[in-house]
């Protein structure tokens, strides 16, 4: 039947025929497209257009379009930008939970990032109050050290002290027994020689 075209309007008025004038000719809708709805408020009937402005075009229009006894809504979109607007909201709505997993990803990686912070700054803490008492060791360890070479060398003069003196004490004791022998050996080659 040329000029026939098939479509579902409504649950009510299931599937119907209408004729139309020879610019169009009837597509089958039950495709795997699903019709958008027109200002009416029915679904869109798919038609193929004849016209040299559109030739063999898919379009979508109000079922309404060329009935005589029924006001209609001029709705009018091709086939193929419906499909690619179907495909760009079905894209942004399949993008919105890829958005939603990157952003929860994202917060996971902030946290992960604080916790680390968090970390690395006890760690250094840590670390520097343990370099603290290191140091805090090494310098009562280099204190000690320098108290015990400064009382090794008071001890060294001390002794030094008394070497002196035991030298003293040497001589002296020398000077005495010289003297004191002094008039035995010489008094008496003085003798020998008279």
């Amino acid at each position: 039947m040329k000029g026939v075209v098939r479509f579902e309007t409504s649950p009510i008025l299931s599937k119907r025929e209408v004729n139309w004038s020879e610019r169009f000719s009837s597509v089958d809708t039950s495709e795997s497209v699903v019709a958008p709805t027109c200002k009416c408020g029915k679904k869109c009937i798919l038609l193929i257009s004849k016209t040299s402005k559109n030739p063999n075009t898919q379009i979508f229009r109000c079922p309404y379009f060329k009935q005589h006894n029924r006001p209609h809504c001029n709705y009018f979109m091709q086939k193929d930008k419906f499909i690619e607007s179907q495909t760009t909201m079905v894209g942004l709505q399949s993008k919105a939970p890829m958005v939603e997993l990157l952003e929860a990803k994202i917060n996971q990686m902030e946290k992960d990032v604080k916790d680390m912070k968090i970390k690395i700054e006890n760690d250094i803490e840590a670390k520097i109050i343990q370099l603290g008492r290191d140091i805090e060791v090494k310098i009562n360890q280099f204190e000690r050290d320098i108290e015990m070479a400064k009382t090794q060398i008071i001890e060294m003069q001390v002794r030094m002290e008394e070497g002196k003196n035991w030298k003293r004490c040497v001589k002296a004791v020398g000077v005495v027994i010289v003297i004191w022998l002094y008039p035995f050996v010489f008094g008496s080659r003085k003798r020998l020689c008279k």
